[in-house]
């Protein structure tokens, strides 16, 4: 069954979003077989660091080992019992049910009651890649080429905001969804729905003294990048912490904003930074890795439960040592705006569960993603990607 179809219009067949059978395929040849983004190497900056998540349905450890980032399988392969269950710092994982002990390497360390005698050839390891400090895995047996060659140029916007490099801020925002996985990625790539949906986030700024001119969304450009990947870019209305003043940061954060900026401008050239420092942007890391670059800068996770149903975490990311002002302001605009009761992103999750209880109910037979607003061409080639894999 072909479940997105072109010509006339685009569309994607409603079995995508509640199918069980579809679920399973994903998870089999998409999280069971893609690399995976798992953690920023900030949250494990220190030697011994040990980092529960869930990636791809599977519980996994990133860790730092010795000054290298790690990712482990987070199961004692004696019973399956968790090794880790909260963050924290180790030499070794220990499993609390018989002792097994594995190295951040994720080789078996000790075995109770073998003294010094050889140990089996076991290991908890996972392959682990990093382009910069983003760090991924994989599970298949056999994995594809680590290449994010077409999406890092869009990861370099990122990186470079930071003088001194990028740090995840402390806390995650987490909640659950009653939305399949790709409605959430559909909704972080849509640039057009901010004048009608966001309506009281953008009352919000108007308050605060924000001349609103128009849809600057539509001035920008989306474009699905291969393999999975996509970005949209636009001149939002808002201030950036990173180097874009505007009235709803407060006049506290407005000197250090000039600094951060004159020193981005000298370091990266007019060029470069004008595009860092004023232009938002959405950036799709296949599959399921969404980084907002709006009026705060935050990488979300959408982690699938099931068909109707997504587990969402979002860290905030930030320039390291950024001054006290900036990331008050930052940390500010990251619950106002991208927060579950937030301004902006309540919003979304209101209409991306609707969506989802709509096409659960037969209310409609297809997603149709046939106009041309800003994000429709890069959502089609997530789409295609995403065909490619499920429906071979």
């Amino acid at each position: 069954m072909a479940r997105v179809t072109e010509g006339p219009g685009f569309r994607v067949d409603r079995s995508a979003f509640v199918d069980p059978d579809v679920f399973r395929a994903e998870r089999l040849r998409i999280f069971g077989y893609d690399w995976l983004y798992v953690g920023h190497a900030s949250e494990v900056a220190e030697a011994g660091t040990v980092l529960p998540r869930t990636v791809g349905g599977r519980p996994v450890l990133l860790v730092n080992d010795g000054g290298t980032p790690r990712v482990l399988q987070n199961v004692c392969l004696h019973r399956g019992v968790p090794l880790c269950e909260v963050p924290g710092k180790a030499r070794t994982l220990v499993c609390p049910y018989h002792g097994w002990a594995y190295r951040l390497d994720g080789q078996l360390a000790r075995l109770p009651g073998r003294g010094d005698g050889p140990l089996p050839e076991l290991s908890v390891g996972l392959p682990t890649r990093a382009h910069g400090d983003w760090i991924f895995t994989c599970y298949a047996q056999d994995p594809p080429p680590f290449d994010l060659a077409s999406v890092a140029p869009w990861l370099a916007l990122v990186d470079d905001q930071g003088p001194d490099g990028m740090e995840v801020v402390p806390g995650v925002q987490q909640y659950r969804v009653h939305a399949n996985w790709k409605l959430l990625v559909d909704n972080g790539l849509d640039a057009a729905h901010v004048g009608s949906l966001h309506r009281r986030f953008l009352a919000d700024l108007r308050g605060a003294g924000v001349a609103l001119t128009g849809a600057a969304e539509e001035a920008g450009s989306a474009v699905g990048l291969g393999d999975g990947h996509a970005a949209v870019e636009f001149p939002g209305p808002w201030g950036r912490p990173m180097a874009h003043w505007s009235p709803e940061l407060g006049e506290a954060a407005r000197a250090p904003v000039e600094a951060v900026r004159a020193e981005r401008f000298a370091a990266l050239g007019p060029d470069r930074a004008t595009r860092i420092c004023d232009l938002s942007r959405m950036i799709l890391v296949w599959p399921n890795v969404l980084v907002n670059d709006l009026p705060a800068l935050t990488i979300r996770q959408l982690e699938p439960v099931g068909p109707s149903e997504t587990l969402v975490s979002a860290w905030a990311l930030a320039p390291r040592g950024e001054h006290p002002d900036l990331r008050a302001a930052r940390l500010d605009a990251f619950n106002r705006f991208f927060g579950p009761a937030g301004f902006a992103h309540a919003d979304d999750l209101r209409v991306s569960e609707g969506i989802q209880a709509s096409l659960a109910a037969g209310g409609t037979n297809a997603y149709d993603r046939s106009g041309g607003a800003a994000g429709e061409d890069a959502m089609r080639g997530f789409w295609r990607h995403w065909a490619a894999r499920v429906d071979p």
